[in-house]
């Protein structure tokens, strides 16, 4: 009882601190909300579309996917969160910032496009499916130029209006998922409805932003807006293609070192359990994507109250990746028989170890949203690429003894190398290298400065 006197009376000093802390718990709620519904279809749907197509059919399908995503960061250019800000710092140029942004996305998504289908062609010259597939997935790429209109709802602390159109978008994709696989649909089916989701998405995200604030030709985009976004990005593109590289690489050199029907076997099972390992991952995702605007504007507060915030979110964070990572460790078999069946069985190691990849995940999506609004993102970008080459390195040494089970491994380690290791290899980042390691040993959410 004494407990939750001390914890309510935290709550009320937070809101009493906070006006805007009702609309922030709301926005926390309608994206719990918009990631439940989507952990249900991933549940339900996707374990049923995975049964369907069995370990190798869904490896050569989750080989397509995380080749795709490899080149997928040159369609956003980095330019997501530096959007969001520029919301929050100067809404003055709103149109000037959403036009320019738009612009350079679609840009960026044609180049991606055209290097996916050369590169696979390269890569897998005498596999037509495995081409036919990237070629239709990486036509996907063409829609997150409509991402700008999340970012407008995010700076404005509403996430209703693209929970409205990303749920839309997901049930009629999950409905067609259903009839394809009643139907003994092709693979190629299962590629086509992943993009026109996405465009479903976009075409959502255009009618409530008309909607609510106004429409799409009221956007205007600009020589000097556009450059004075490329001279903030480029380091937030490469890290974005270093952060790729480093969770989905792994995928991508089992196909590639594992020949044959083997090889996309090894992919489905290291793939079914990845999904099952990243699933909860929504949970911090809605708290950075919440907090960021806070955490931009407490830059202003003294800076001990801006530190305490950063401490309390960390651990926060990390307490829910351990509510997470130790019950899936000892259930990670019933789990995986549970959703894929017995023909999975053998993924259900990897879910073991890739489960905790999520404690170093959550860690670097709130540092990530720190240090970039402290306009810093050099610093993210180093531990990036410092992250992605350990993935590479660890994958090339332990996929030829250990398979997929050696990608789990060579992953969870890059992203502690990435997300906490380098915390204390730049000096700029020690500080909160500090505050990372009190949040894995004391995760208290409450924590108030004489906790220190």
């Amino acid at each position: 009882m004494r407990e939750y006197r001390q914890i309510a009376a935290r709550l009320h000093d937070f809101q009493a601190r906070n006006p805007g802390s009702r609309r922030i718990v709301e926005n926390i709620g309608w994206l719990f909300a918009d990631n439940v519904l989507r952990l249900f279809s991933v549940m339900l749907v996707n374990a049923w579309v995975v049964r369907y197509l069995g370990p190798q059919q869904y490896g050569t399908l989750a080989f397509a996917l995380a080749f795709v995503s490899l080149f997928t960061p040159l369609a956003l250019l980095g330019l997501p969160n530096l959007v969001m800000r520029d919301l929050v710092e100067k809404p003055q140029d709103e149109n000037a910032t959403l036009g320019s942004a738009f612009v350079l996305m679609l840009g960026g998504a044609a180049a991606g496009m055209a290097l996916a289908a050369v590169a696979v062609l390269w890569l897998r010259p005498h596999q037509p499916e495995t081409q036919r597939l990237v070629w239709v997935i990486a036509c996907g790429m063409i829609f997150q130029a409509f991402t700008v209109i999340e970012q407008w709802f995010n700076a404005q602390v509403r996430a209703k209006y693209v929970v409205y159109a990303r749920n839309a978008a997901l049930l009629v994709a999950s409905a067609v998922r259903v009839g394809a696989v009643l139907a003994g649909a092709s693979l190629l089916v299962f590629a086509v409805i992943t993009v026109v989701e996405s465009g479903l998405f976009a075409l959502g995200l255009v009618i409530v932003f008309q909607r609510t604030r106004g429409t799409l030709p009221a956007w205007r985009a600009q020589l000097a807006r556009a450059r004075g976004l490329l001279s903030d990005s480029w380091p937030l593109l490469i890290e974005s293609l270093a952060v790729m590289v480093y969770m989905r690489i792994d995928q991508t050199m089992l196909g590639q070192m594992i020949s044959g029907e083997e090889g996309a076997r090894e992919v489905g099972l290291y793939a079914s359990a990845v999904k099952l390992s990243e699933i909860w991952l929504f949970v911090p995702m809605a708290i950075r994507t919440t907090f960021f605007p806070t955490i931009v504007r407490s830059k202003t507060l003294a800076p001990a109250e801006y530190r305490q915030r950063i401490q309390r979110l960390f651990n926060l964070v990390v307490l829910i990746s351990y509510g997470v990572a130790i019950p899936t460790t000892i259930l990670a078999p019933f789990i995986i028989r549970f959703f894929y069946g017995g023909d999975f069985r053998d993924a259900a190691p990897m879910l073991t170890i890739l489960i905790w990849s999520g404690v170093w995940s959550s860690m670097s999506l709130l540092r990530s949203a720190v240090v970039q609004s402290e306009n810093r993102q050099i610093l993210t970008l180093r531990a990036s690429i410092l992250g992605a080459v350990a993935n590479v390195l660890l994958n090339l040494v332990l996929i030829p003894p250990l398979g997929g089970i050696g990608s789990a491994i060579a992953t969870t380690v890059s992203y502690g190398v990435q997300a906490y290791l380098s915390s204390f290899l730049f000096p700029a980042l020690v500080p909160l290298g500090k505050m990372q390691t009190r949040a894995l040993v004391y995760p208290n959410p409450f924590e108030t400065s004489h906790d220190h």
